[in-house]
């Protein structure tokens, strides 16, 4: 009996899909996208359409000089590590043990890393410092902090430490030295 060509073609097409892929579902750790960076959002009116930013504020050396680059992410485009920006966002993060800051070290950074700060409602601050030194720049890199192990804590609250429950703001922001930091930052995630 003969089989026509598009039947074999079809059936081996199917075979090789299952044999490549796993029979069981991969189990993938859950993850929440806090603040996409990629997209650009807008507020129509009328015709004219008006870029809505992910932050509220820039300061010091980075100031109005972050750009958001579609459909990339904002890119701190060589700046002295002397500034930052941030933005409100209240996020509930009692579910999760990590955050994670997705990005791209430019090839022209200089800078030894940046830092990302979140404070809680009653204004306890906690950073976690992202070191550069020995990543490859030019590619996506995830960048994984323990949301219960924070490098420095300030301005502690009525209830000293982080309540990850009750997250209202976030900053990223430089390591304070005169070192070029080049980085475009892609996500800010939470995962288990």
């Amino acid at each position: 009996m003969k089989i026509p060509t598009y039947i074999t073609s079809v059936l081996s097409l199917i075979v090789t899909t299952f044999a490549s892929s796993p029979l069981v579902a991969e189990t993938k750790e859950p993850s929440k996208v806090l603040i996409d960076f990629t997209v650009q959002e807008v507020e129509r009116i009328g015709t004219d359409a008006k870029p809505i930013n992910k932050y509220s504020y820039t300061y010091g050396d980075w100031q109005n000089k972050v750009t958001y680059i579609q459909p990339r992410g904002i890119l701190v485009p060589c700046l002295a590590g002397q500034g930052g920006f941030g933005g409100d966002k209240a996020m509930k993060l009692g579910e999760f043990t990590f955050a994670e800051l997705v990005a791209v070290i430019g090839n022209r950074n200089e800078a030894q890393g940046i830092a990302l700060t979140l404070i809680d409602a009653d204004g306890t601050e906690a950073t976690w410092y992202l070191p550069f030194g020995g990543k490859p720049k030019g590619m996506a890199l995830v960048f994984k902090m323990d949301l219960s192990k924070c490098d420095k804590e300030e301005k502690p609250g009525k209830t000293p430490g982080l309540d990850k429950a009750k997250i209202k703001k976030w900053q990223i922001k430089g390591d304070w030295q005169p070192a070029k930091a080049e980085v475009l930052l892609m996500q800010l995630r939470a995962s288990k």
